[in-house]
């Protein structure tokens, strides 16, 4: 009788102990996580580009001063003119006074800017030689008195910069939240880490 007790007793409590070594015990989830951390941030500096508009009278703001500057539309038309022209003068000098070839006269003196049109006019010997070499000398000189007009007579601008952009470049990472306490499997936190850009005016 005795020996029945014991071997139902030893029964009973070795499928309890299997069991309870058995049981897969992870990581105890409800104890504080380490804090987060947070690398120090990295500080660019940008450049912002100059604005300026015309100056048409008045108070001009604090952070802005006048700036005087070549008028732009003379100096690009005359440029234009006094090309245009010049360029046509030794297109016609090139194909009348060639290397192989005897110069016509005055044709030389085309290759001179503002005065060689002049001169070649006065040594043609055609009526519509001389014309076309005045024309095209006068052409010349009325493109360069407007190119000197827009350097000699230039126009204010009202000039403002705002300050410099700055980028801070911030390396984040983080842990995951902790799940549940009750879920007992093994484990390990998703870390995450990246890079955090921000632009900003100053």
């Amino acid at each position: 009788m005795r020996t029945s007790i014991i071997v139902l007793a030893s029964l009973a409590l070795v499928p309890s102990t299997a069991f309870a070594e058995g049981v897969a015990t992870g990581p105890d989830f409800t104890a504080p996580q380490p804090a987060t951390y947070s690398p120090p941030s990295e500080t660019r500096g940008g450049y912002v580009a100059p604005r300026s508009v015309l100056y048409e009278g008045g108070e001009i703001p604090a952070n802005a001063h006048l700036e005087t500057k070549p008028d732009v539309a003379y100096v690009a038309t005359g440029a234009s003119i006094f090309g245009g022209a010049y360029v046509t003068s030794l297109i016609y000098g090139l194909a009348t006074c060639g290397a192989q070839t005897k110069c016509r006269a005055g044709s030389a003196w085309l290759y001179m800017p503002l005065v060689g049109p002049f001169i070649t006019a006065a040594q043609s010997p055609t009526t519509g030689g001389q014309a076309l070499a005045a024309f095209d000398g006068g052409v010349q000189v009325l493109g360069g008195v407007l190119a000197i007009v827009g350097f000699a007579v230039p126009r204010k601008y009202v000039t403002w910069q705002t300050k410099s952009a700055t980028f801070t470049v911030t390396p984040t990472s983080g842990a995951m939240p902790s799940p549940p306490s009750s879920i007992v499997a093994e484990s390990k936190p998703d870390m995450g880490a990246g890079l955090s850009i921000t632009l900003s005016h100053l």
